[in-house]
């Protein structure tokens, strides 16, 4: 793992030197995901996405980098671009399918950075205006109100911190998205055992 993390750190470190670069690589997991959004009068919004989950070491590593100052076992990074074909803006960018019960702190457990590496990973990217949980902490949200991301834009660094791996989420503007990774534990909730419960007693009932 040291030589993975050592190899993480100079592959970063050698391509950032003068240029703004997308999320370090993970050598546990990377993707990315473009999509295009009909906004309407307002225009059309063409969305790429670069993410990343990181874990181990490495984990530890965007801890240190991010300022983070609790202690997760993942760390979830994303980056916005708006592509040169868009002619809408992007205000509002959102994550949706994260499980409840694998975000420890609403507050803490997501946030964003203009760069990491005390600077030398640069994002050159629009900083958000807000970024916060909604009331049921199902969707990760990101405000660009001040300082919309325009044609060829891209946000600064976007994370998430939990001790859960990933599933497969998705983005606000399109819920069947099915390829974004957000934290959630596989092991279902009591209130939520006792519910597909019920529903198996009604259905077998009906049935009668």
């Amino acid at each position: 793992m040291k030589k993975i993390l050592f190899l993480f750190v100079m592959l970063t470190l050698l391509i950032s030197v003068t240029h703004a670069v997308p999320l370090p690589l993970s050598s546990y997991y990377n993707g990315q995901h473009d999509e295009s959004f009909n906004l309407g009068s307002e225009g059309i919004l063409d969305l790429h996405l670069e993410f990343a989950v990181y874990k181990d070491e490495q984990a530890q590593t965007m801890q240190d980098w991010t300022g983070y100052t609790g202690d997760a076992d993942y760390v979830y990074g994303y980056q916005v671009f708006s592509e040169q074909s868009s002619t809408a803006p992007l205000t509002y960018f959102a994550l949706t399918g994260v499980n409840p019960s694998t975000i420890t702190d609403v507050l803490n457990d997501i946030g964003e950075a203009e760069s990491l590496n005390n600077g030398t990973i640069q994002s050159e990217g629009i900083e958000p205006t807000s970024s916060d949980f909604n009331a049921t902490v199902t969707e990760a949200i990101w405000k660009f109100e001040d300082g919309a991301l325009l044609q060829d834009d891209r946000s600064w660094y976007l994370f998430l911190y939990s001790d859960y791996d990933w599933i497969a989420g998705g983005i606000e503007v399109q819920p069947d998205n099915d390829d974004i990774p957000v934290p959630d534990n596989s092991v279902p909730e009591p209130a939520t055992l006792a519910l597909l419960a019920c529903g198996t007693i009604l259905s077998l009932r009906r049935k009668k």
